[in-house]
């Protein structure tokens, strides 16, 4: 029951206030089956569970492939003025 919650609802957006900083979640949402504002932590018997995705994780990957790429990129920069700088005090 406790999992049953309209917080865990798909039918469920929460609302959310302005802080200074960021946003913060409310206690009460609006409930896309019934038409109307919901307590987060009330129960119906529309509730639907939210469903579970990987995209969260694909996006982290996709983000760290990226950052790698930029740091191998960097990582060449480096090499070749160490390269460079190496050349010219040779000479």
């Amino acid at each position: 029951m406790e999992n049953d919650l309209c917080c865990n609802c798909k039918h469920f957006d929460c609302y959310f206030t302005k802080g200074v900083k960021n946003f913060r979640k409310t206690q009460f949402g609006w409930c896309n089956k019934k038409f109307k504002v919901a307590f987060a932590k009330n129960s119906c018997d529309k509730f639907a569970p939210k469903p579970t995705n990987r995209r969260n994780e694909q996006f982290a990957l996709y983000c760290l492939n990226d950052l790698l790429t930029e740091l191998t990129h960097v990582r060449c920069v480096l090499e070749e003025n160490r390269r460079e700088k190496n050349e010219t005090e040779t000479l």
